[in-house]
């Protein structure tokens, strides 16, 4: 915000405000939350091919920070229909493909403080679960999953990225 003073020739002064209007743009077809764009893919893909048509978008797998995030990811995923999705299960972005048991959000490379596991996860059944889901038949708690399955995903970008000012 900033101020405009104008001096008319009576010897009055106006004095305006200039309110900047941050419009949240989004690409096409993702949505907007807290200042970040998603987008749920109803393909199936690996995680790493999941990852990478994300980044054909200009997007990532999907990370979730805190409560709201997980709030807005699984109400976002209920208001469509499960019938759309090949598996009803999507990929996040996060992994302990690095160090068994150290989970890590792929984009940031930092480690996942906030955790919403499904009871008994991630247990790395079969010693080859190291990439991070969440699913419609588990209420969208995080389970780990073999990053060679395929299943649907959930690509973000930051809004900031599409944002334009308004004068």
């Amino acid at each position: 915000m900033s101020l405009l003073t104008v001096y008319l020739h009576l010897g009055v002064v106006l004095t305006f405000c200039v309110v900047y209007v941050y419009t949240i743009e989004c690409p096409d077809a993702f949505v907007s939350h807290q200042g970040v764009c998603y987008k749920e893919f109803g393909i199936l893909a690996n995680w790493n091919e999941a990852k990478t048509y994300c980044e054909a978008y200009g997007a990532d797998l999907a990370t979730v920070a805190n409560d709201r995030d997980q709030t807005f990811l699984s109400g976002y995923l209920q208001r469509l229909s499960s019938s759309y999705f090949n598996s009803g299960i999507f990929w996040l972005g996060g992994s302990d493909q690095a160090s068994e048991g150290t989970w890590i959000w792929d984009k940031s490379q930092q480690q996942i403080t906030y955790t919403k596991w499904k009871t008994g996860e991630p247990n790395n059944a079969g010693k080859g679960e190291n990439c991070l889901t969440m699913s419609f038949s588990d209420n969208f708690l995080w389970n780990d999953n073999n990053c060679a399955h395929k299943y649907n995903f959930i690509c973000e970008v930051r809004s900031s990225d599409f944002s334009t000012v308004v004068g």
